[in-house]
């Protein structure tokens, strides 16, 4: 560091200073073995963290993987919307009939007469009953009355016997479409499923704002679709 010099002069002019000169040190250089660490403790970092996540994603997979494997409930799972079963029979009958449809069709055969003896021809033979479709096929009433001031004004439903009288198991639902807007069906067991040979009492609900009179209440199912005329009386 050089000193400062101040010159006093004698003509009582102001005091002259010399500049204070100074010299600026370089900052200390770091050892490279330094730089090297910090760069790979952040290769190290980057590592672990790529590392965590892919184990987390592979958990995750492994997760979903098993519960789509899971095996599903009978029946009701394969059928649970019932738009498309009813959109597509083949699929949603095919896979529940396969499951109850080993039942043996081979007649018992007649006894070996012995030899010589008389076979009688001239007697009569019972006649076979009709066989059972492999389809399933709905059998309702054509007219179904219903009583106003006992029904309609009270909101209490009216019984329609279901019955499914084909060899496939019968998923129904109401026409909407096709239907009277002041008439209603519902299945009070919520399945709205109908075994071989089975029926069920379903529930139709008209509107207080109904008149007497003749309308239409229209059922899809598996096999086709039907309609039932729902007379109301006084």
């Amino acid at each position: 560091m050089k000193k400062s010099l101040i010159w006093i002069r004698p003509q009582n002019l102001p005091i002259e200073m010399d500049r204070l000169t100074y010299k600026v040190l370089p900052a200390p250089r770091r050892p490279a073995w330094k730089n090297m660490l910090r760069f790979a403790t952040d290769i190290l970092g980057v590592i672990v963290l790529l590392t965590s996540c892919w184990f987390v994603l592979s958990q995750m997979l492994q997760v979903s993987h098993a519960r789509m494997n899971q095996p599903g409930t009978p029946a009701m799972r394969g059928c649970a919307n019932l738009g498309r079963c009813i959109m597509n029979p083949a699929t949603s009958t095919r896979s529940s009939w396969k499951s109850i449809q080993f039942v043996t069709t081979d007649a018992p055969s007649a006894p070996t007469e012995p030899p010589g003896q008389v076979v009688n021809t001239t007697s009569s033979s019972t006649p076979s009953s009709s066989p059972t479709p492999s389809v399933a096929v709905l059998s309702v009433p054509s007219i179904l009355s219903m009583s106003y001031a006992l029904k309609c004004a009270t909101g209490q439903p009216g019984l329609l016997t279901l019955s499914n009288i084909g060899g496939a198991v019968l998923v129904w639902l109401e026409d909407k479409l096709h239907s009277s807007q002041q008439l209603s069906v519902s299945d009070p067991t919520k399945s709205y499923l109908i075994q071989p040979g089975k029926n069920i009492a379903a529930y139709v609900k008209c509107s207080p704002e109904i008149s007497v009179g003749n309308y239409n209440l229209q059922i899809l199912y598996n096999g086709g679709s039907t309609s039932i005329t729902v007379k109301i009386t006084t």
